[in-house]
């Protein structure tokens, strides 16, 4: 069972181009070439705990957060100074995503800090990014303690960059099914566009009937029409169960900045 849960961990980092080498009962992993290239040794044994404590038909979406967090933090080339810029520098590159909190456990498998995070829903967590010029950098608990903001701070300043970028590369919502709606932008940051949605499409949409679900990070469905409520939960089940990389099936409503199951 251990070997193949090993197996299957080294598949899903290579599926998402990430090289690796077993050694022992670790992963050698690297992201690039050259001297940006970014590598690491991966201590697996919090996610593989965590795998044996939960049900077999789950492990694809554990191992998918894990993976996502282990890459995340290999965007960022080798010699990056990500690590040290201040708040005002980073504040405007910060974007959020939606991820299994497995995330975490691959953020710090690969750079032995903690992932920056705050709860969503379930076993789903709010990360952050910083963009860079070249890549990315996961957001570390360390840094943002160095910076000495609050994790309000923080959030408030991805949501407003989520909320520009998706303004600025404006694409039309698509209907879905009856009048559940979809955004694609396909920067892989749509899951978390539910938060910005009223904000966006505010002279079109009633917050207090808003509904949305993020089925995976490449996709956000929702509706104001309360007879679609249905038709919405139906898409998020069928796009969820289809996705490489599933979040959450569940639907949600806003109070003010939380996401409430419906």
């Amino acid at each position: 069972m251990r070997d193949e849960l090993f197996d299957a961990i080294a598949k899903a980092l290579e599926d998402a181009r990430v090289t690796t080498e077993r050694v022992g009962d670790t992963l050698n992993v690297r992201v690039g070439q050259g001297l940006t290239a970014h590598k690491a040794n991966l201590d697996l044994e919090p996610l593989l705990a965590r795998l044996t404590d939960a049900p077999a038909d789950g492990h694809a979406r554990l191992i998918a957060g894990f993976v996502s967090g282990v890459k995340g933090v290999l965007l960022e080339p080798a010699r990056s100074k990500a690590g040290q810029w201040s708040y005002t520098l980073s504040a405007g590159r910060m974007v959020p995503n939606l991820e299994v909190d497995t995330f975490a456990l691959g953020v710090k498998a690969a750079s032995g800090d903690d992932a920056w995070t705050i709860p969503f829903a379930g076993d789903l967590v709010i990360g952050c990014v910083i963009e860079l010029d070249r890549g990315q950098r996961a957001l570390t608990r360390q840094q943002v303690e160095l910076w000495g903001a609050t994790d309000d701070r923080v959030y408030s300043a991805a949501r407003s960059m989520l909320f520009h970028r998706t303004r600025e590369s404006y694409t039309s919502p698509q209907t879905v099914d009856a009048n559940v709606q979809t955004l694609k932008v396909g920067d892989g940051y749509d899951a978390m566009r539910g938060f910005i949605l009223t904000d966006l499409y505010y002279a079109d949409l009633d917050e207090t009937r808003f509904r949305f679900s993020a089925p995976h990070p490449d996709v956000i469905l929702y509706t104001d029409d309360v007879s679609s409520y249905d038709a919405l939960a139906k898409a998020a089940r069928d796009a969820h169960d289809a996705a490489t990389y599933p979040l959450s099936d569940q639907v949600y409503r806003l109070e003010g900045r939380t996401a409430i199951p419906a």
